[in-house]
């Protein structure tokens, strides 16, 4: 287990229907470069791409997410059917519990930033009843994934909200509690783990 932070984000998501091919051409570039002009230090994140095929997976995502300041959580329906996306969410969940209840002054400050992806009707009742961000399904065309996207003028719109999210992540970096190197781990109920593929184009 690490004995320090590694990382100031951890980004989860499905990598199920088209949220992957997002995430990883859309959002990630514009989300990092936005965090370096809030930061004063180079910004580390760990996304799970970097995950080499016959890894020890458990030990390699608990390992990174305990190490991990602060969690962005990318949901979609297919989010909530992952066994390691719930894996992730809720130890997350769990940290911010353990912190408030230690803490009060930590609830201002979450370590967890939820952000949907696709339609919420579907998500669980745990999940309906969490603050998240509507940032960018509140105009469904920010969430388009082909590549011809970037030269379209939403995407200049695309990266504003991403400036926007960017801000709100540094704050959270900023204000992350000491490390501990017990932070809560909650098991994902299979430990088979997701293929490794390259996202589709």
């Amino acid at each position: 287990m690490p004995e320090g932070y590694e990382y100031d984000l951890f980004i989860s998501y499905s990598r199920k229907g088209t949220c992957r091919t997002w995430v990883t051409q859309m959002l990630l570039n514009n989300l990092i470069a936005s965090l370096e002009d809030q930061l004063p230090n180079p910004v580390t994140y760990f996304i799970d791409e970097e995950i080499q095929p016959g890894a020890i997976w458990e030990e390699r995502i608990r390992g990174k997410l305990m190490a991990s300041k602060v969690a962005l959580c990318i949901w979609s329906p297919a989010y909530f059917q992952s066994d390691w996306c719930m894996a992730e969410w809720k130890s997350m969940e769990r940290r911010q519990e353990l912190l408030t209840n230690v803490r009060p002054e930590f609830a201002d400050s979450p370590v967890l930033f939820p952000v949907i992806y696709s339609n919420g009707d579907y998500f669980p009742a745990d999940a309906q009843g969490t603050q998240y961000s509507r940032m960018f399904i509140e105009d469904p065309e920010l969430l388009n994934h082909v590549e011809a996207f970037k030269q379209s003028v939403k995407y200049a719109e695309l990266a504003s909200r991403t400036r926007k999210l960017a801000e709100q992540l540094a704050i959270r970096i900023a204000h992350a509690p000491p490390f501990q190197s017990g932070w809560p781990w909650v098991r994902p109920l299979s430990l088979q783990p997701p293929l490794i593929d390259k996202p589709k184009m």
